[in-house]
């Protein structure tokens, strides 16, 4: 079986941070997994979860958010809030892949986003990377 999860340096609040940041761009991360923290409005969570501009950790806790409340509601037997399940799983099912990892910006090449941060040094993992080294 390949290991294709991000490698972890650490974690804040219980959500894993990926390796290969600096500790400027780490601070930032800390600070979106706060936000999401804070969170509880399912609307707030969505909109999260899908800002490519957001660290891909605090969005993975949103979307881990996300399925909490939907599966409260359902075991509640009450109206699911207004989200699709699958699109939240598009979203955000490469967020925690290297094999998908942008090289150049945080996120995976599946995201579209020109305005997501750089890196400051390409990523040098995972088989993009492998393609261009040759």
């Amino acid at each position: 079986m390949i290991k294709d999860e991000f490698p972890k340096i650490g974690e804040h609040k219980g959500v894993a941070l990926h390796a290969f940041q600096s500790e400027a761009r780490l601070a930032v991360v800390r600070g979106d997994i706060d936000a999401v923290d804070a969170m509880s409005d399912w609307q707030d969570l969505w909109r999260f979860a899908q800002d490519q501009r957001r660290a891909p950790e605090a969005r993975m806790f949103a979307g881990a958010k996300l399925r909490v409340i939907h599966a409260l509601a359902a075991d509640a037997r009450v109206s699911r809030p207004g989200f699709d399940l699958e699109l939240l799983d598009a979203l955000t099912c490469a967020l925690d892949s290297v094999t998908w990892a942008d090289p150049d910006r945080y996120g995976p090449d599946t995201d579209t986003d020109h305005d997501r941060p750089r890196r400051e040094t390409p990523l040098e993992i995972g088989p993009r990377y492998e393609r261009r080294k040759g």
